[in-house]
């Protein structure tokens, strides 16, 4: 009687663990599709950016902007990119339609309107001053890059760097994120 019991609980054991090992296996082998990682939000020109260095491809070099007596300020040598559209009228009376950009250098103030085209790299400007100082050399490079009726300016577009070429493209300044429209 004894043998038949213990006969019984060993079939009753082997019988379990089967159960649990294809529970198991079937739960481990389980054909899933992997989680799809989200796709990378679309770097945009929108925000505020700040230019970081005059670069020279020609000669392989780069180097920052100067301030001269106005320091450091983080608002100096700006532009900023938004996403609401505006008219601004020209000296010529002219009105250009587009989005609104504005910029500051040490001593001049910026405004007008942009249109991007991602595909194909090219940020086209009509910017107006408010102000012209001269006699600040780096003022007035970047003032002479954006001021004017439809500047052409190709680009580079990274997370958090942005590269505008000027003079045949063997120029560029480089600017970096400092801000978004949502900060």
């Amino acid at each position: 009687m004894l043998k038949f019991k213990s006969k019984k609980i060993i079939t009753l054991f082997v019988f379990s663990i089967s159960i649990i090992a294809i529970v198991f296996f079937a739960v481990a082998c389980k054909d899933e599709k992997p989680v799809e990682p989200k796709p990378p939000k679309p770097v945009s020109i929108l925000g505020v950016w700040k230019l970081v260095a005059f670069v020279d491809e020609e000669n392989n070099t780069s180097r920052q902007p100067e301030y001269p007596g106005f320091g450091n300020d983080s608002m100096r040598y700006t532009l900023s990119f938004y996403d609401f559209l505006d008219s601004v009228q020209l000296a010529s009376n002219q009105f250009i339609k587009g989005y609104y950009a504005n910029g500051v250098t040490v001593a001049n103030g910026l405004f007008g309107c942009y249109s991007v085209d991602y595909n194909t790299n090219i940020l086209t400007m009509t910017m107006q001053s408010t102000l012209v100082l001269e006699g600040i050399e780096d003022a007035t490079l970047y003032w002479s890059i954006f001021v004017g009726v439809e500047k052409i300016l190709p680009f580079n577009l990274f997370a958090d760097t942005l590269q505008l070429f000027y003079n045949d493209k063997k120029n560029y300044l480089e600017f970096k994120k400092i801000g978004g429209l949502d900060d």
